[in-house]
């Protein structure tokens, strides 16, 4: 929580190392952030998806979720005089390998399906900082639509970014299909008392996944697995080997 109080303030946590042992570069706190060594980005990465997707399991159900759904282009890969086209052809197969985060059905219309796509950015970036952090969260869900939904479109599906800031920062979109469709039978008290767990949930829950994974990236480790240690157990004497052996 001091961590990420501090992130949030733009100071520097206290007590962090002089060096990176991922990169022995410099252990400041954009370089802590934004350093590729390690595997943390993508822990951070997973650790937002996959607390999104429990949330979006509990106000849907969990058959209605899915994880890295394709996101490919229905076309015609041939040319004008019907042979295949050698760049359209590249270029339909980078596509077809392009993924959401998680495909969920039923959250802007009963029955259609929706890829959500996940980005966790630094807005404190030598190229963010002069800008306030809600428009750096707006351009970037902007350019994530610009690449993938009319992709999704074409597929007859929805397209939601779903970005957030490395300081626990959202700005998540409402979903008035969840609140006001799947809840008809409630009375209008009942509806606001949903509005506010929704809100609790997405806020709460997500700025801790948020602010946990930060934390990891300031204080967790960076030095590879294989450089601490062997693949399989070696003993001296043979014991234990046998059960490796079922």
């Amino acid at each position: 929580f001091r961590d990420a109080l501090l992130v949030r303030y733009g100071i520097t946590p206290p007590d962090l190392p002089k060096r990176c042992d991922g990169c022995d570069a410099n252990f400041t706190l954009q370089h802590a952030l934004s350093c590729k060594k390690g595997g943390l980005v993508i822990f951070r990465h997973n650790e937002i998806r996959d607390e999104l997707t429990y949330l979006l399991g509990k106000a849907l159900t969990p058959s209605a979720i899915r994880d890295e759904p394709l996101i490919q282009i229905c076309h015609n890969a041939n040319g004008a005089n019907g042979t295949p086209d050698k760049s359209d052809s590249e270029n339909t197969v980078r596509k077809e390998q392009d993924r959401g985060d998680i495909f969920a059905r039923g959250i802007w219309r009963n029955g259609y399906g929706c890829i959500i796509g996940v980005r966790a950015t630094d807005t404190d970036q030598p190229t963010h900082c002069k800008r306030d952090p809600d428009s750096v969260i707006l351009s970037q869900e902007k350019e994530k639509k610009k690449k993938y939904l009319e992709p999704c479109l074409e597929q007859h599906r929805h397209f939601t970014p779903f970005v957030v800031s490395t300081g626990g920062l959202l700005k998540v979109a409402k979903h008035p299909h969840l609140l006001n469709d799947s809840h008809k039978s409630w009375p209008q008290d009942g509806k606001d008392h949903i509005r506010r767990f929704v809100d609790i949930c997405e806020h709460a829950r997500l700025s801790i996944a948020v602010i946990r994974a930060t934390h990891l990236r300031l204080r967790g480790s960076r030095t590879p697995a294989h450089k601490m240690s062997s693949k399989f157990p070696f003993w001296e004497d043979g014991a234990g080997v046998a059960l490796f052996e079922r």
